[in-house]
């Protein structure tokens, strides 16, 4: 049991069929609680560009276990959470943003009369594609 300002644990008890642990901290003077499962929810975690944060939808897990879940739908990859202390925690892994088909206008250096236009198709994030330049 890691609970922070916890300094003498006493009298441990264990209900199986809650998957709760009970003691009392002498120091507190109080009874404390921890549950041994990580409810289903909703984790925010950061994008590959660590810009902004995605929601992971994730299941529920018993107490020191880890689960991989995969990233939501327009992002791309797993991420592994791990349950401790009755919530989950980011273990590793982040979500890639997809990115859209489109098209780059292309102007060869020196080449003031003559451009491309360049189509890509839809990439996961930090993705690279090789593509032939269209004729003039």
């Amino acid at each position: 049991i890691n609970e922070p300002g916890m300094s003498m644990p006493y009298g441990i008890a264990v209900d199986s069929a809650s998957e709760q642990v009970y003691w009392t901290d002498r120091k507190a003077g109080r009874i404390q609680r921890l549950s041994l499962r990580c409810a289903s929810g909703i984790l925010e975690v950061p994008s590959r560009m660590n810009s902004t944060m995605v929601q992971v939808e994730h299941g529920e897990a018993a107490h020191g276990s880890s689960i991989e879940v995969r990233c939501p739908t327009g992002y791309n990859g797993t991420v592994t959470l791990a349950c401790r202390d009755s919530s989950f925690d980011l273990n590793r892994g982040k979500c890639g943003k997809r990115c859209p088909a489109g098209a780059q206008d292309f102007q060869p250096p020196g080449e003031d009369d003559v451009s491309y236009v360049v189509e890509y198709p839809e990439m996961d994030d930090r993705e690279d594609v090789v593509s032939e330049c269209p004729s003039p």
